[in-house]
């Protein structure tokens, strides 16, 4: 109870004291002078009481004022001998809203309505009134209380005006907005949420059923989220729904809802951006997407098969030719096509056309070798740790594959004659300097003394010094401490 609330309370109290006073002086016939001392000093109470009170206090009989406190006085701009006597509403209220309070005191209307106040110097501001039938002075008067609400007026048209405001901008947005109860009960809608769903006007949109506004395939979603709010779960969420176009046209949107105050009440801002060209375009990549990997793939298997011919005519050249030296350099061609053919095979049946994986690529290889030369893996060990996944496109890939070709290759043939048996081991990792290195390394004869890596006398070693400078822009350094170890280096 506020204070102005608690002073009409208590003067009301006081005064229905002071008829029960006055009543049961009556019953017991008491002295008159006690009677007029106990009027006396309850006038002076309400006196005291009224001037202390907030609002206006007014008592008319038939409209003459009798008695205002000073808060009247001050609140219409009149001295106190200017509005005794005088008519109330004439002095109070505005021409226009006369019959309104003439009729609300004629009804005995306790209140509270709204009316517009006019002051002496005929300013005019919002009140609100109140009456309550009372008796003063042995006859039945009107006790009003009169608060001027200019404050609250201003307040709601701010309000008001903010939430104008705030609806014009939603009406300005390209997005979709729609606030709507707890059940899904359409509140307000912008113009881009009723272009969205195909509709003229709100009352078009709230009228239709929650089946026909979402397409069937959105229902679902629908469904379970309006359960979780059932639930109390008001937290804010972001997916994705259908909807029905009043013509029909299915339209994809993305959804984002959250809890807010509207109208002083708790409803639900849903947010919805079309996106439907942009799943269309999305989709459409994919296919072309897919296509294009399908070709590839297609490309890859072509290539390999191709290269794989060309190894075959190369065999059967080799196998045909009868002359020792022309079928060994056939075998070494043989070999390093077989080692670009693998490449294509490995992109072909990856899920990643522009990378292969090296460290896989190279066990493929090597043990493809072992069984081209016929080497027992007992005899020669092969090592390949890895240290995660290496990957190269096919740029890198290619000259890789016939650098490793060459270097095992040599290794199979001539680092462990007879019977000699040994280790190979070949290493691919990533350094810090985001740099790949592949060290081929073996506990055999080791290379020659004579043999110069970098200006070398054989096919082998000059196609790898070429290709780890030429394609691969990268440096190779040989050891040649208990066997021979090849180190390459180059960027990604």
């Amino acid at each position: 109870m506020n204070d102005q609330s608690k002073t009409k309370y208590v003067l009301i109290q006081e005064l229905a004291s002071l008829r029960q006073r006055i009543a049961g002086m009556e019953q017991s016939e008491s002295p008159r002078k006690q009677v007029k001392e106990d009027l006396l000093e309850s006038e002076e109470l309400f006196r005291l009481l009224s001037e202390a009170a907030f609002e206006a206090i007014v008592i008319h009989e038939k409209g003459v004022i009798l008695n205002a406190n000073d808060q009247y006085f001050k609140m219409f701009g009149y001295e106190p001998g200017e509005a005794l006597g005088k008519e109330m509403i004439s002095v109070t209220i505005v021409p226009e809203s006369l019959e309104l309070v003439k009729k609300q005191i004629a009804t005995d209307s306790l209140g509270p309505y709204e009316s517009i106040g006019i002051r002496k110097d005929g300013s005019r501001f919002p009140i609100e009134i109140r009456n309550r039938k009372m008796k003063y002075k042995g006859r039945i008067v009107r006790f009003g209380a009169i608060r001027d609400i200019t404050e609250r007026k201003c307040a709601e048209e701010a309000r008001h005006q903010s939430e104008e405001n705030f609806r014009r901008s939603l009406d300005d947005s390209p997005l979709g907005v729609r606030i709507s109860t707890a059940e899904g009960e359409t509140i307000f809608a912008n113009r881009a949420m009723l272009e969205f769903c195909g509709y003229d006007s709100i009352e078009e949109l709230k009228a239709a059923p929650l089946l026909k506004l979402y397409a069937p395939e959105s229902f679902a979603e629908v469904q379970i989220r309006k359960g979780k709010r059932k639930r109390g779960d008001y937290s804010p969420s972001e997916y994705e729904i259908s909807v029905a176009r009043k013509d029909g046209e299915v339209r994809r949107l993305h959804v984002f809802r959250k809890e807010v105050l509207w109208d002083g009440e708790r409803q639900f801002q849903v947010v919805y951006e079309d996106i439907t060209e942009l799943k269309q375009a999305e989709e459409a990549l994919h296919v072309s997407l897919r296509e294009k990997e399908l070709l590839l793939s297609e490309v890859h298997h072509r290539v390999k098969n191709n290269m794989q011919v060309i190894s075959g005519l190369l065999d059967l050249q080799a196998r045909s030719s009868g002359n020792p030296e022309l079928t060994g350099m056939l075998n070494e061609g043989q070999s390093r096509i077989q080692a670009m053919a693998l490449v294509h095979h490995k992109l072909y049946n990856s899920k990643d056309f522009l990378k292969i994986d090296l460290a896989d690529y190279v066990r493929t290889l090597s043990w493809d070798l072992f069984k081209s030369y016929r080497i027992n893996p007992r005899k020669i060990e092969l090592v390949i740790p890895t240290d995660g996944d290496v990957c190269v496109d096919i740029n890198k890939a290619i000259p890789c594959g016939l650098i490793l070709n060459e270097l095992i290759s040599n290794v199979l043939k001539y680092a462990f004659p007879g019977d000699g048996q040994g280790e190979l081991q070949i290493i691919i990792r990533k350094t810090k300097s985001t740099e790949i290195e592949i060290v081929v390394r073996d506990n055999g004869l080791g290379l020659p003394d004579d043999v110069d890596i970098h200006q070398p006398k054989t096919v082998g070693l000059y196609l790898v010094n070429g290709l780890v400078k030429n394609q691969l822009d990268g440096q190779i350094e040989v050891r040649r401490d208990n066997g021979t170890e090849f180190r390459i280096i180059f960027s990604l």
